[in-house]
């Protein structure tokens, strides 16, 4: 359900209609986002002329191999460290630090992912010059 509403809004106008909307998809639709990131508006192409909407993707816990997926294809500035509590365990900082560094994120990835961006005054899709 969560790829099928993903796929749903990025094939619509809902995000020309909105510009200023921000959506953040869980990575439980995983399947649904890595097919949009190989082609449409989150292929490399968009990504490189900094074409991409402000939607997110939350990590859904602290497994480095989603983590480095996520950033692979959409950037540390479009990942958000999320736990899947009360289903997964909650994740402490260090767990978390250490997931990011396996994951091989740098030192600002890491930050951005980990909550910099969240915590920002603006949306990181503007304060790292994405539109």
């Amino acid at each position: 359900m969560k790829g099928v509403a993903f796929l749903s809004v990025i094939k619509s106008s809902l995000l020309d209609d909105l510009p200023d909307l921000h959506l953040v998809f869980a990575t439980l639709g995983l399947g649904a986002i890595v097919q949009a990131a190989r082609g449409g508006i989150y292929g490399r192409a968009e990504q490189a002329i900094g074409r991409r909407p402000n939607i997110y993707f939350d990590t859904m816990g602290n497994d480095p191999d989603i983590v480095r997926t996520l950033t692979g294809f959409f950037g540390a500035e479009r990942v958000l460290a999320g736990t899947d509590w009360p289903i997964l365990a909650a994740v402490d900082g260090d767990e978390l630090r250490q997931s990011l560094a396996q994951a091989g994120l740098n030192e600002r990835e890491a930050r951005l992912v980990a909550g910099g961006h969240a915590t920002s005054s603006q949306p990181a899709a503007r304060s790292s010059g994405s539109c």
